[in-house]
């Protein structure tokens, strides 16, 4: 009779070697998050290293996609050109290597442009400005105007009338916002010329006696194209 007992017995420490090689040497698997994926430039990401299965030796090795690379476990790095990137990292831990990639993206900013209905006038004058902005990626959000006269709207819409009430060369600023924060920026210097005269009063004297006349001059200025045609004078009595 043939006894099977001892091989049996070989065959079961030959599993218990290979499980317990198994526990030491588990399989290596890179991985990592980021802080973000996308944003306008520059946009500055963080990563965050998940690697599982990784001994005490482990080497890693990232590359960025932008010509820079390192060695850290938790490193970061700052994406400029308005393109997708993909990030690799690469683990290492003696005969084992594993990768992992994922892609940031560099949003492309707006381009603002804008038209106006009316660049010169009398006052008061109502000027009509359009948006024109390609968004880049995206849409567009958020208008943000400067009329140059002291008064700034901040608005969704493309369009927006203002009304000018005091005789100047103005700046125009516009400001575009897409939703992810991108944004671009132009200015129209002496871009509204509002036309008007601009009232003086010349008084030779400021007290006189009880009916004698007193002699009122008008110094006013004219918008330099247009003659003053019609004056209203009001006296109020002081006591």
């Amino acid at each position: 009779m043939i006894s099977f007992v001892r091989p049996l017995k070989h065959f079961a420490g030959i599993c218990l070697f290979l499980l317990f090689n198994h526990s030491l040497f588990a399989e290596l698997k890179a991985n990592f998050t980021v802080d973000n994926t996308g944003g306008c430039s520059p946009l500055a990401v963080s990563f965050t290293n998940t690697t599982t299965g990784a001994s005490s030796s482990v080497k890693y090795k990232w590359d960025f996609g932008n010509g820079n690379t390192s060695t850290l476990v938790n490193p970061g790095a700052t994406f400029k050109d308005e393109k997708t990137y993909t990030v690799t990292l690469t683990a290492t831990d003696g005969a084992q290597t594993s990768v992992k990639k994922i892609d940031i993206v560099v949003y492309k900013k707006p381009t603002v442009d804008f038209s106006i209905s009316d660049t010169k006038g009398c006052m008061p004058l109502a000027v009509t400005f359009t948006s024109n902005s390609l968004a880049g990626d995206g849409t567009i959000s958020n208008y943000f105007w400067d009329f140059g006269d002291g008064v700034r709207v901040f608005t969704q819409q493309r369009f927006v009338t203002h009304v000018y009430d005091k005789a100047g060369n103005f700046d125009v600023t516009m400001i575009v916002v897409t939703p992810s924060g991108c944004t671009d920026t132009i200015v129209m210097h002496n871009y509204i010329r509002v036309n008007g005269p601009v009232a003086k009063l010349s008084l030779p004297v400021t007290t006189s006696c009880f009916n004698k006349p007193v002699v009122f001059g008008d110094s006013s200025l004219t918008d330099g194209t247009h003659a003053i045609k019609t004056w209203v004078w009001n006296f109020i009595a002081g006591v």
